[in-house]
């Protein structure tokens, strides 16, 4: 029944799913990360469960909650807020376009964490976001999840 329930999902959201994970690794990747002063080789890329699953799980107990998504998630929304008072570019096309992301991804995110659940206990395991991997792998092959 989940199989079936993903597989639709596929079908009707591959378009705008996929690129909102996405953006929100980078997001927070981006903020999350310390840039070096040396050039260096940058790291092979880890399939995209395995990023989420380090960047979600905030408190290193092995499980992502959907009170760590949101967490993450608005804190990503505060980087696009302007400050009260402060100079905030209300005007940066950038900045505006990544709110809209964020906000379509905070809205999906319920359903997102829940399609995911696979055993519903509340939680999601690393086994259980490997299913966000398989999913881009299957968008970059064109098609549905058959395996």
């Amino acid at each position: 029944k989940r199989t079936e329930n993903i597989m639709s999902i596929t079908r009707c959201a591959s378009s705008s799913i996929l690129p909102l994970l996405l953006a929100v690794a980078a997001i927070i990747i981006s903020s999350s990360s310390v840039h070096s002063q040396q050039f260096q080789q940058p790291p092979p890329s880890q399939p995209l469960g395995d990023v989420l699953f380090q960047l979600l799980d905030k408190d290193k107990n092995q499980k992502v909650t959907l009170d760590e998504v949101n967490s993450q998630l608005n804190m990503l929304e505060m980087m696009f807020n302007p400050v009260e008072g402060g100079g905030g570019d209300s005007g940066n096309d950038e900045a505006n376009e990544y709110k809209q992301l964020l906000s379509g991804v905070k809205s999906a995110a319920p359903t997102l964490f829940n399609l995911l659940d696979v055993n519903n206990n509340q939680s999601l395991s690393k086994s259980e976001l490997a299913h966000v991997t398989k999913f881009e792998k299957a968008l970059k092959k064109g098609g549905g999840m058959r395996e």
